[in-house]
This record gives structure tokens, sequence and C-alpha cells, in this order.
């Protein structure tokens, strides 16, 4: 959920809401240190009070006993089970058994906006994580306007790895567009690719008296596409998100190492600095 649906869910008076500045410079915590000291002062001021991400300026050590525990949690805390039997369903039914998942997480008006894109290829900032705004920008936007060479890619990897079927998880607004384009183009070479409408498609034919999932379609069709991602043979992840990074975790709390990356399929080099434009 985004945080305005997060205020409505929660009751929250947006009056009370505070947004803080991140921390320019990570700053390592250990166990040992009082994180309380770590908050802004003003949110100390409320009987309760709820962070939004709030590891997301900062970066905690993990011991071994740390990653086995988050392995253990993920794999405590599923989604739904009936989430899970309809993601079966829909695999045996439309998909394949040994199938390839991708998500492709950058769209044109949030992740690569025009208006983020001019910001963060005219200032020099400090790149945090191993996909910067900067070389999202470069690589992946004239992606949108051009799909020929990320069809390729997708062609020549599921050719390499014998997958006839494809499940391709992307933003709404990039399903007409980009995700039709693909589709097309892998359709060519006897490829077969899902999208988020087959899935509607498949829960309203096979269940249609279940209002639950017509009142909340968005946040159900984001689960099942999750579930069925993550039982795919293997996944091709988009960094810098946290739906590819759920299911990341997920696979690899039960094992499953088959995952790369949008910019290990491009064959892009995320420690090179990306070229400057011409």
């Amino acid at each position: 959920m985004r945080l305005p649906k997060l205020y409505e869910f929660y009751g929250i008076d947006e009056s009370f809401v505070t947004r803080f500045q991140p921390i320019l410079k990570h700053k390592w915590l250990t166990k040992d240190e009082d994180y309380a000291n770590n908050w802004p002062a003003r949110s100390q001021n409320y009987n309760c009070t709820i962070f939004a991400h709030p590891y997301r300026s900062k970066f905690i050590k993990m011991s071994e006993e740390d990653e086995k525990l988050w392995k253990e949690i993920v794999r405590a805390t599923p989604r739904p089970q009936y989430i899970s039997k309809m993601a079966e369903e829909f695999i045996e039914e439309e998909m394949s058994q040994r199938f390839l998942a991708i998500h492709w997480r950058y769209d044109r008006i949030d992740f690569l906006s025009k208006g983020r894109c001019r910001k963060f290829t005219k200032t020099k900032r400090k790149r945090r994580g191993l996909l910067s705004y900067e070389r999202a920008c470069k690589e992946f936007y004239p992606l949108l306007s051009d799909v020929t060479p990320l069809a390729t890619k997708i062609l020549e990897f599921t050719t390499e790895h014998n997958f006839r079927h494809v499940f391709l998880a992307l933003p709404p607004i990039e399903i007409r567009k980009l995700g039709n384009s693909i589709k097309e183009k892998l359709a060519e070479k006897k490829v077969f690719v899902k999208m988020e409408g087959a899935v509607k498609n498949f829960v309203l034919e096979k269940y249609p008296d279940c209002d639950y999932f017509r009142e909340h379609t968005e946040d159900m069709l984001s689960l099942l596409e999750q579930e069925i991602v993550s039982k795919s043979t293997f996944f091709i992840r988009s960094l810098r998100s946290t739906w590819s990074s759920n299911i990341y975790f997920d696979r690899i709390s039960h094992g499953i190492n088959t995952t790369i990356s949008v910019l290990d399929l491009m064959g892009i080099d995320i420690y090179a600095k990306p070229k400057p434009d011409k």
C-alpha cells in the first residue's frame, strides 16, 4: 500500500503526519545502540508512532543468526492460503509448470518520470544500492520508446533456457504499451506471455461470486501476481523495487536461488560509470 491508503486504512489523521528528511550519510547501527536516539525528537511527543519504511536511510549489519531469523520470519508470514491456491490454479490452467517470470518496475509516470530523470541526471548524487536513478534513467528510459532491445534479450534468455511461457508483471501504465509490445514480439517466436489482465479474467471467471475480489481488486491482483511470480522456475527482478524484493527474499528463504536482475538480463555492468550523454 502507498502511504495515503495506509492513512485511510488505519484511520490516521493526516494533520498529525510529519515527514523526515533522509539522513544524507548512511549510519551503521548495531544491536547495542539506542535506536530511539536515531529518530527525530518530535516523534517521541506522541503516544503512538508509525514509521513508514523506518530503515530506508539506514543500513543495519546482520549477523548469520539475524539472517537465519529473517528467513524464518519470511517463511512464517506467507501470503494467504487462498491466494496461494488461486496462483497454483492459474499456473496449472494458464501457464506451464515451468515458466519464466519478469518484474519490470520502471514505468514512465513514476520511477522513470521525466521530472525525476531530469533531476537525477543533472545532479551529482552518491549512488544508493546497486541501481541509481541516474543509471535507471539512462539505461531504461529509452526502452519505453523502443522495446526491441529488451524483447530481444528476453527471447535470447527463453531460447537459452528453453522457456515457452513467460509471466510479465509490470505497472498498469506499461501494460498496454510496453507489455503488449513485448507480448507480440515474443509470440512471433512461439513464446507466450501472460500479464495482469489474464490473472484478473481468470479470477472473475473462476470465482464470479467473490465480492471481496471486486472490492479489493488492486490489492488482490498484486498479491496474486506476487505469488505466481514467486512460484516461477526463474525470476528476473527489478532492483530498487520492494515488490521484487519481497519475492526475492521469499524465494531465498526457501532455498530458491534462480534469480537475476533486469540489469543482468540486459548485460549492464552495475559497477561501470554511466556514459555521458552525447
